[in-house]
């Protein structure tokens, strides 16, 4: 389980993010400005801020994967020293 945790094999992707207080408000709210912006916009314009908005989702999925990978290394540092205090 460490291994699959600090490999990136264990996926957080699948977690039910509904049940996160304020998430369902900011995805109603972006999804009502992306709409009402989409709508605005010609074929052309639609295309670049989609392209836009799924590499911002990549970098996004990046960083999420690396903010979790250094919480997960603080959390077994600690318990390391921890461990070696009590030892």
């Amino acid at each position: 389980m460490i291994t699959a945790l600090y490999t990136g094999a264990f996926h957080l992707e699948s977690r039910d993010m509904r049940e996160v207080p304020g998430w369902q408000e900011a995805a109603s709210s972006l999804c009502a400005r992306y709409d009402a912006l989409h709508a605005m916009l010609d074929a052309g314009q639609k295309e670049r801020l989609d392209a836009l908005m799924a590499a911002k989702a990549d970098i996004f999925a990046i960083e999420q994967q690396d903010a979790f990978r250094e919480g997960f290394c603080l959390g077994a540092r600690l318990m390391l020293e921890i461990r070696a205090e009590k030892g």
